[in-house]
């Protein structure tokens, strides 16, 4: 009975009392078991079917494409108000050339009709013939000076925009409409030299998402930011493309290359590279770095060859890829803290 009562005392004693953990044994790590493992010097994720429940795992099988070979440059977006203002300085000055040629017009009939008047001996004098003389001259120099400043001001236009925007602002276009509506966006793209003026570009407005831009023409004026020559092109309106933005564009040139397209949500960004996991096997993930990677409407395009390529049917995680890197990356802690 002494005994019972002793074990009793024991058990009821707070802990650090007597039989508890000492500081040393408190501080000791718990031991969690890895899920990271290490096969043919590859660092693999393994997962059982209720983690990969847990984690959201999904993989697709990427398909073989061939896409061609692609330039990288740079885009600068220009502001349309700098535009708008040509085109007012333009309608302004063909208004002026409209109104000079109708005024013109009413004073040759009126001075054509005092002169035949004076001709017949009729009651007109010879000051009313001088006054419509004169202001048949004054139109007529009006009319000169209106034309010559709108050539000034086309000139000028061409000067600053090339010959085709020019030639909007000079008679109007369903393009110039649309860049002025703020429906679309002016682009200076910069090429490298060899690349030429594709008939339209790829932008990138932010990280994995794509743009066409079709070609306007030669740019005639240069962005001191941008090197290289450079062209003008019509890209939709986004609300990242703010006059004075940069943003990077790809051109198709040369012969198709093989490759695959790896889905946008398949890649984790981490340490400022592009990752996807591959699956070996199920439950058996590796990263891999997306090498010579290339955005396109439906994901990164990979071409084949690279060291870290991915190969067609390879199956890659689209759903929680996220989880994998977290899980990889505890392992790597825990290893350099043992």
């Amino acid at each position: 009975m002494i005994r019972g009562r002793t074990l009793l005392a024991l058990a009821l004693l707070p802990l650090g009392c007597g039989g508890g953990p000492s500081d040393e044994e408190e501080e000791r790590p718990v031991p969690v078991p890895t899920r990271v493992a290490n096969a043919g010097g590859q660092t693999v994720v393994v997962l059982d079917e209720a983690g990969r429940e847990r984690a959201g795992i999904a993989a697709v099988a990427v398909a073989a494409v061939r896409r061609p070979a692609e330039v990288e440059g740079w885009a600068s977006v220009l502001d349309t108000a700098v535009l708008a203002a040509s085109h007012a300085v333009l309608l302004e000055a063909d208004t002026r050339l409209t109104k000079a040629r109708i005024a013109l017009d009413a004073a040759g009939r009126e001075h054509a009709r005092v002169a035949a008047l004076a001709a017949d001996g009729q009651n007109e004098s010879q000051r009313t013939l001088d006054a419509a003389t004169a202001t048949w001259d004054a139109d007529r120099a009006e009319v000169a000076a209106a034309s010559s400043a709108i050539a000034a001001r086309a000139a000028e236009a061409h000067a600053r925009w090339g010959g085709v925007i020019a030639a909007w602002l000079e008679h109007g276009s369903p393009e110039l409409d649309r860049l002025l509506g703020g429906r679309e966006r002016l682009l200076l793209v910069t090429l490298p030299a060899d690349a030429g003026a594709p008939a339209s570009v790829t932008v990138a407005p932010g990280p994995g998402e794509t743009l066409t831009a079709r070609l306007v023409g030669p740019a005639a004026q240069l962005d001191p930011r941008l090197p290289g020559p450079a062209a003008l092109y019509r890209a939709p309106a986004d609300p990242r493309l703010l006059p004075g933005a940069t943003a990077a564009v790809r051109a198709a040139v040369g012969a198709p290359r093989a490759g695959v397209v790896v889905p946008y949500s398949a890649v984790v960004w981490w340490d400022g590279e592009a990752w996807v996991y591959v699956e070996r096997a199920p439950g058996s993930y590796v990263r891999r770095r997306l090498e010579g990677r290339q955005p396109a409407a439906d994901g990164w395009f990979v071409p084949a060859g690279a060291a870290t390529a991915i190969s067609a049917g390879e199956r890659v995680v689209t759903s929680g890829a996220e989880s994998l890197l977290t899980e990889e990356l505890r392992a790597t802690i825990r290893g350099s803290e043992g």
